[in-house]
């Protein structure tokens, strides 16, 4: 215990620095959080359609610029979301938002695994609905 007294005495900027990061990516993500939910297309979990597709039809010239800049700021969300989970912030909410902008093997199976979850899914429509959006469709809602 002695030795970690003497490393955070030590280390009081670093530690410092590390808890204003740590607040401003938490009141980020509070003011963010809504918006970027609520440019989630309605239908983005029962649809099955290439990811690259969307881009290359609407930005012919620059869709792979789009893309590299979509998984660079998802790489950022990601490691805020595991931040945030040790740290105050919505970490969760903020990991699920990076791999929606990340590509990678098996994303939309397990994009659909956190999403879903019975905590997740309600709270991703609540952020929806305080951007007056439409709420996300569930695949169990298109089974009924």
């Amino acid at each position: 215990m002695n030795s970690f007294k003497i490393w955070a005495i030590d280390n009081q900027s670093l530690l410092t620095s590390v808890a204003a990061v740590s607040v401003f990516i938490f009141f980020l993500s509070l003011l963010s959080l809504p918006w970027v939910v609520s440019k989630i297309p309605k239908d983005y979990f029962v649809r099955n359609t290439n990811r690259f597709d969307f881009w290359r039809e609407k930005f012919p010239s620059s869709w792979l610029i789009i893309i590299i800049i979509k998984n660079v700021v998802g790489f950022f969300l990601l490691i805020g979301g595991l931040i945030m989970l040790v740290l105050p912030g919505q970490g969760i909410i903020t990991v699920i938002i990076s791999l929606i902008f990340l590509d990678y093997p098996g994303k939309s199976h397990l994009e659909r695994k956190f999403a879903l979850n019975k905590k997740v899914f309600p709270k991703l429509n609540w952020l929806r609905e305080k951007a007056k959006t439409e709420p996300l469709i569930s695949p169990n809602q298109l089974k009924n």
